[in-house]
């Protein structure tokens, strides 16, 4: 039997019977001894290839052949051969995660991708795969409930358009294919975790030097006016530093087992 013993869901197999004898002519029967599985050919040689094409569970089992020689009067039969076992397997890979913010604010850090708290982000989960296309579960460790989509072209994304502190903690994808009503599941991706922070110190100050404060009576004092006109220029300087640091193009972080 090539592949021997396993073949995996889909792909071909071949079981080849082979007899020792001068009565040539005669035709090779192979047969599951627990199934439905039965084909004949004739043979002008001692031995014949059965091909088994796209194979499927119920395949499996085992497989015994005979020969048979027709005479002028009756038909003589060898006796059946030893069986082998034939086994198909289901194998997916480890799946692939990825994470971006299409709109910035993604830093890598030693302790994870940070994601500033108010911008979206982008968890996609990816796999290769010869079976058909099934559905990926989004795992979060914070909490018991796991997302899932469909994949097209064996991907997925999940969106988060605005990262909170409840989003925080690790992310991982299971994959799920279902063949002849069977499911099988991948084991889950390396995980990914989120963290998700406030605007760093220039963010702040920006925020902060933004607010006008009013004297008694909502006027200004001269020294006040001063004040904020030096405020102002301040932040302007500060605001354009921040659009140098954070107009960047989007950010990445990927998992990807080989």
């Amino acid at each position: 039997m090539s592949p021997a013993g396993e073949v995996t869901w889909g792909r071909d197999v071949s079981i080849t019977c082979s007899i020792s004898t001068q009565v040539l002519g005669g035709t090779f029967i192979l047969q599951q001894t627990s199934g439905s599985f039965r084909e004949t050919q004739t043979s002008g040689t001692n031995s014949a290839t059965f091909n088994i094409h796209k194979v499927d569970f119920d395949k499996e089992g085992l497989y015994q052949c005979q020969y048979q020689k027709r005479g002028s009067s009756q038909t003589f039969s060898s006796p059946l051969s030893d069986s082998v076992r034939l086994s198909v397997t289901v194998s997916l890979q480890q799946p692939n995660i990825l994470l971006t913010c299409p709109d910035g604010g993604l830093v890598l850090s030693p302790h994870g991708a940070e994601v500033t708290r108010g911008y979206s982000f982008v968890i996609t989960c990816s796999i290769y795969s010869i079976y058909p296309e099934g559905r990926f579960f989004l795992i979060f460790s914070s909490s018991t409930i796991t997302e899932t989509k469909s994949a097209v072209n064996y991907s997925a994304s999940f969106n988060f358009p605005a990262a909170q502190y409840e989003h925080q903690g690790n992310y991982s994808c299971v994959y799920e294919v279902t063949l002849s009503t069977r499911r099988f599941n991948s084991t889950e991706s390396a995980p990914i975790t989120v963290i998700v922070t406030i605007c760093s110190d220039v963010c702040v100050s920006v925020a902060v030097g933004a607010v006008s404060s009013y004297g008694d009576g909502g006027k200004d004092s001269v020294d006040q006016l001063g004040n904020r006109k030096e405020n102002a220029e301040e932040v302007e300087t500060v605001e354009n530093e921040w659009s140098d640091v954070y107009e960047e193009p989007e950010s990445v972080i990927m998992i990807e087992m080989m």
